[in-house]
């Protein structure tokens, strides 16, 4: 991704859960406090991390 286009991102209410808790799924952890998948972006570009959004970006996430 150019600096032109950078892409910001903002967690309003992040999980505080423990991560090894969580139980594994295909998208990433689900969270059973919060009822959520969450997902570990830490290992992505920030390309794939756009392509994931721009995605999901009809969806609740």
């Amino acid at each position: 991704m150019n600096s032109e286009n950078q892409l910001k991102i903002s967690i309003p209410k992040p999980c505080h859960e423990d991560w090894n808790t969580m139980t594994p799924n295909e998208q990433g952890s689900f969270c059973g406090k919060c009822c959520k998948t969450v997902i570990d972006f830490s290992h992505q570009s920030n390309d794939e991390i756009q392509q994931f959004l721009l995605e999901a970006s009809n969806k609740k996430i």
